[in-house]
C-alpha cells in the first residue's frame, strides 16, 4: 500500500530530497529499506535521528564504504546465514543471506553518527530451467538493527526481500498503467494522474487479483462488478 508519496521533475538524484521530505514527521521513525541512490549521510542520519531503522542498499556510489564492506564480509566471522529458494517464471532462485556484526570496521567520519550496526552479504544463484543456464550476483546491504543470533526467520533479511515489491509496484504503473507514456509539460497534470494511480492500485491491493490487467479488462467489460467492487472497498 502507499501511504505517502512525493513528485519530483528532474534527474535522478532529485529523488534523494523528496525522500528526504517524505522521512519528515512520523515516517522517519519507521522501518525503512531504500535502494543504494539514498545512502548518504544526511539521510540515515535523519532517519536515526527519529529512532527509525533503516537497510539501505550498498554500491558503487559510495565505493570506499563498499570496500570496507566486502573487506568485512570476506574475513569476519558472521553472526548469522539463511537461505531460501523458489521456482517462478522458469527459474530456480536460491538466495543465501549472511550478517556481519560492524563492531570494529573503519568508517569515514561523516558517517559516525549513522551507528551502522550490521552489513548483510546476499548471494542470489539463479538457473534459467529453458536455456539450462545460471547466473550469480552478490549483493551488500547496511542497517543501523543488530542481527538478532538464534532466530531463524530473520527480519532484516526478510526485508531485503520484500523490497523488491517496490520494484513490482513501479512495474505495474509503468507496463499496465502505461505512466511514463504521458508527456505533458503541466506539472500539475503530472501530479493528478500520479495520485489517481496511486489510489486505483491501493483499492485494487485490497482485491487482491491474480492479475491487475485482466481485472481491469473485466471491469471494462462489466461495470455493474466494477460499481460491486467499489462498495466492497467502501470507495463508494
Amino acid at each position: 500500500m502507499v501511504y505517502k508519496q512525493g513528485f519530483y521533475n528532474g534527474k535522478k538524484e532529485s529523488e534523494r530530497p523528496c525522500v528526504s521530505g517524505l522521512l519528515d514527521g512520523k515516517f522517519g521513525g519507521q522501518k525503512i529499506t531504500l535502494d543504494a541512490l539514498h545512502l548518504i549521510p544526511e539521510t540515515v542520519k535523519q532517519i536515526e535521528k527519529q529512532n527509525g531503522i533503516f537497510l539501505i542498499g550498498i554500491k558503487e556510489n559510495q565505493q570506499e564504504l563498499l570496500e570496507e564492506i566486502k573487506m568485512i564480509s570476506a574475513d569476519d566471522k558472521p553472526i548469522k546465514q539463511h537461505s531460501d529458494s523458489e521456482k517462478s517464471n522458469g527459474r530456480i532462485d536460491t538466495r543465501t543471506y549472511t550478517g556481519f556484526a560492524l563492531n570494529n570496521a573503519y568508517l569515514d567520519k561523516r558517517w559516525q553518527d549513522a551507528n551502522f550496526q550490521t552489513v548483510i552479504k546476499v548471494e542470489r544463484q539463479s538457473y534459467n530451467c529453458k536455456s539450462k543456464t545460471e547466473s550469480n550476483e552478490t549483493s551488500y546491504y547496511i542497517s543501523n538493527q543488530k542481527l538478532k543470533q538464534g532466530i531463524t526467520d530473520d527480519e532484516l533479511f526478510h526485508a531485503i526481500r520484500e523490497h523488491w515489491n517496490v520494484e513490482t509496484n513501479n512495474y505495474i504503473r509503468d507496463v499496465t498503467f502505461r505512466e511514463d507514456d504521458l508527456k505533458t509539460k503541466y506539472p500539475t497534470m503530472a501530479r493528478n494522474m500520479a495520485t489517481c494511480r496511486t489510489g486505483l492500485l491501493n483499492l485494487l491491493y485490497q482485491l487482491k487479483p491474480k492479475n491487475i490487467k485482466a481485472k481491469l479488462e473485466e471491469f471494462a467489460d462489466n461495470f455493474q462488478n466494477l460499481l460491486q467492487w467499489l462498495n466492497i472497498c467502501n470507495f463508494l
